[in-house]
């Protein structure tokens, strides 16, 4: 009876072991599963950011061969990264850029109801904001 005893211990002791090991895998598996996934977002992020630069390019290569100025003036709704992102391809690319940070999603006023586009009060506070940037630089020229 003693050594059937201890062989049934010794079974649920080893049936513990292979759950809390295959629980173990399952969540490194996951975990896993879930940093793959975060690169693969990372990776797509990277290329849509390279497409867009090459876009904005594009943009004022056909600008400078028309005599015209390009000026950028992006509707990122408080988006700090897109902000800074844009901001750097502008420097790059040598193109004045007017910052828009203070128009957020956070003034409703801004905003159609239900709806994200520019409200008349929206259009009107990014208008102010062109025009500043105009008036600043016409009168250095």
């Amino acid at each position: 009876q003693d050594s059937s005893f201890l062989n049934k211990c010794n079974f649920i002791q080893k049936s513990y072991i292979i759950r809390a090991m295959k629980m173990f895998l399952l969540q490194k598996r996951l975990m896993e599963e879930k940093e793959r996934k975060e690169n693969e977002n990372e990776a797509s992020d990277e290329l849509a950011w390279k497409y867009i630069g090459k876009a904005i390019h594009v943009m004022k290569s056909f600008s400078d061969k028309n005599n015209v100025v390009f000026v950028m003036v992006p509707l990122t709704f408080g988006d700090e990264l897109q902000e800074i992102k844009l901001q750097t391809i502008a420097k790059e690319e040598y193109i004045p850029f007017v910052s828009t940070e203070s128009i957020t999603y956070q003034n409703t006023t801004l905003f159609l109801e239900h709806d994200g586009h520019l409200s008349p009060e929206g259009a009107k506070a990014v208008a102010e904001l062109v025009v500043g940037y105009l008036n600043d630089n016409l009168e250095k020229n």
